[in-house]
């Protein structure tokens, strides 16, 4: 998440890199090619053209105006989601706040390093925070709290069998429960971080037992 949020913030950092520091048409997209090419070598240029970019948009990111504009956002998106508004917008405010102050504490240097343009890229890992984030949305989604509000909605699909709306929705509520259920126990956050590659996957070691049976 921090990297994509941070590409993102790249190219409106580089625009003002580019208004502060004109490059040449050319060497603008040889610095855009590199920033894109995993094997190319980190520049002394490239690294100080990343920096002034990423500097801008880190102040742009950080800035009391930006915050306040991406939680009004975080409202009103989660508005749309009715049976879960306000648990939306406790996770939206939770990590997106995380993500403010850990980007508030990285150098520019370091941003670009992580992309490759500057050297000795410092080791960020994400899985400690990956895991916590789909325990999160998983205690969330599944809470009584929530599923107590999004039942009612699935059993109104019994509404127009009306005779049968008792015994409808008791189908229905079995039914969606069991499939929650299977849906619940298959969500393990360990292993979906490590299917991300955010998490390390387990080494296993063979190991070969001999007997000796009789004499030597």
């Amino acid at each position: 998440m921090l990297l994509k949020v941070f590409g993102f913030l790249l190219i409106l950092g580089g625009i003002n890199a580019f208004l502060l520091e004109p490059l040449g048409r050319s060497e603008l997209l040889d610095q855009l090619d590199a920033r894109f090419d995993s094997k190319a070598d980190p520049t002394p240029r490239t690294c100080q053209t990343c920096e002034i970019g990423a500097a801008a948009a880190q102040s742009l990111f950080i800035a009391n105006s930006t915050k306040n504009a991406i939680h009004k956002q975080i409202q009103i998106q989660c508005a749309k989601v009715k049976p879960i508004t306000e648990q939306c917008v406790k996770f939206g405010l939770k990590y997106f706040d995380t993500l403010y102050s850990n980007l508030a504490a990285v150098t520019p240097t370091d941003l670009c390093a992580i992309f490759g343009l500057c050297p000795n890229a410092p080791h960020i890992n994400f899985c400690p925070l990956c895991k916590e984030i789909i325990s999160d949305v998983k205690m969330t989604v599944f809470s009584d709290e929530v599923l107590n509000k999004v039942i009612p909605l699935v059993e109104s699909i019994c509404d127009p069998y009306y005779p049968f709306i008792t015994i409808c929705k008791g189908l229905v509520h079995d039914m969606f429960l069991s499939a929650l259920n299977s849906i619940y126990e298959r969500i393990v956050p360990e292993k979906l971080c490590e299917a991300a590659g955010l998490c390390p996957k387990p080494k296993y070691y063979g190991w070969r037992c001999q007997y000796t049976m009789g004499g030597r």
